[in-house]
């Protein structure tokens, strides 16, 4: 190989080596980003519940396990907001990422029922977090 030819291939490297180290790093995230996520996955989980779609149930269960955490200034900015009560929150938090793990195990398994009873658990910790903290985590409303 030619010496001019290798720096096209160098470069190439480069970007590559670069951008996997800068996508590695992920970016501070607000609660509303990772409720989106979590809005799109349980829309997954349901529409491969339909389907019999296991490992997608699985795969998007998961991923609602697994959601991406806030970044410090919005751990701080929820502590703020919910004071005494985030410990709370937090345990809610870890109730839907447990209930969606055994989801996910169950939809692994090909476990309707299971699958079913854990989908359950998810969205009942889903919207008793909802219920308990959404209004004070919602950005004010300003009157016009």
């Amino acid at each position: 190989m030619k010496s001019r030819n290798l720096i096209p291939v160098a470069a190439l490297a480069l970007l590559t080596v670069g951008g996997a180290v800068l996508a590695a790093e992920p970016e501070p995230t607000t609660l509303k980003a990772i409720m989106a996520g979590m809005r799109v996955e349980m829309s997954r989980i349901h529409e491969a519940l339909w389907t019999e779609d296991f490992d997608t149930m699985s795969t998007a269960a998961r991923a609602v396990a697994d959601h991406p955490h806030v970044s410090a200034e919005e751990r701080t900015r929820i502590q703020g907001l919910l004071g005494p009560d985030f410990g709370g929150f937090v345990a809610a938090d870890k109730a839907v990422h447990d209930a969606a793990v055994r989801l996910s195990e169950a939809a692994a398994a090909n476990d309707m029922d299971k699958s079913l009873k854990e989908l359950d658990a998810v969205q009942t910790g889903c919207v008793a977090c909802h219920t308990d903290y959404r209004e004070r985590l919602l950005p004010a409303k300003t009157s016009p």
